[in-house]
């Protein structure tokens, strides 16, 4: 088991990817996107420095693979999805000042005819598409080496909190690969809803048994020890020839008046 401070970095690690998760909620919004991944890219980058942090201590090669690949794989993918936002925007905003290029110069406005760089705008996407795809592989490589890591030294965590991180980084693994795909539109949907689902799975290590309120011990319950019951004796005496009831000792009967011994 791991030390309290490691516990903590841990907890850290989980709550930022927990952020990160409902991050990529509006990562399919266009334009609004340029925004989300410059915060993701933050949430990532401290995320990340925890799991450095945690592997000062514990120097395993998969956790540092994971850390340079995970680091690595977002700036690379972080730049193509930046580059795609921008040349999609410019090619947009191109067609419609094509559009609208006969009205504003009917009205004495000043417009620009952005079709000439059609080409180009086209070709700044297609280099961001690569970038993406480069980042993604790099990035699936890093979610292994995770589920590596927590496999094989699952000894340090409670078993019940690292049955959801190895199934998280599966779906991450498995969201990136379909995210380098994002040219196509069913592959990053799916992707997309496997990186939430992974993402959620793998913040699993923000409940730490350290700092999760466990339910308190109820004692068994004691039962009350029995009290023998003594067993009264009645000494109650009668007398033999008339049988009335003798109130004390004595040698004659107080009602018949005869003897109560016999000599």
């Amino acid at each position: 088991m791991l030390n309290s401070n490691l516990e903590m970095r841990w907890v850290n690690f989980g709550k930022n990817i927990r952020i990160l998760a409902f991050l990529w909620i509006f990562i399919l919004i266009p334009f609004f996107a340029f925004l989300v991944i410059v915060i993701q890219f933050i949430f990532i980058v401290i995320a990340l420095n925890e799991i450095k942090y945690i592997n000062r201590q514990l120097s395993n090669p998969n956790l540092g693979r994971f850390f340079s690949k995970c680091l690595a794989g977002n700036i690379i993918k972080a730049i193509g999805l930046i580059v795609v936002n921008i040349g999609g925007l410019m090619i947009i905003g191109g067609f419609l000042s094509r559009r609208f290029y006969d009205f504003f110069i009917y009205y004495g406005y000043p417009s620009f005819n952005f079709i000439w760089m059609y080409p180009i705008l086209t070709a700044v996407v297609v280099v961001g598409f690569v970038f993406i795809i480069i980042g993604c592989g790099i990035e699936k490589g890093a979610w292994e080496n995770l589920n590596i890591f927590l496999s094989q030294d699952n000894k340090m965590f409670p078993v019940w909190i690292t049955i959801d991180p190895i199934e998280g980084t599966n779906k991450l693994s498995r969201g990136a690969l379909l995210w380098a795909l994002g040219f196509l539109i069913i592959p990053i949907i799916i992707g997309w809803i496997f990186y939430i689902i992974g993402y959620f799975k793998l913040s699993k290590f923000s409940i730490w048994p350290s700092t999760k309120q466990l339910p308190p011990t109820i004692a068994p319950e004691s039962k009350p020890t029995p009290t023998p019951v003594t067993e009264t004796i009645n000494d109650t005496k009668y007398c033999p020839h008339c049988g009335s009831e003798l109130d004390e000792e004595g040698r004659y009967c107080g009602i018949c008046g005869s003897p109560l011994h016999e000599n």
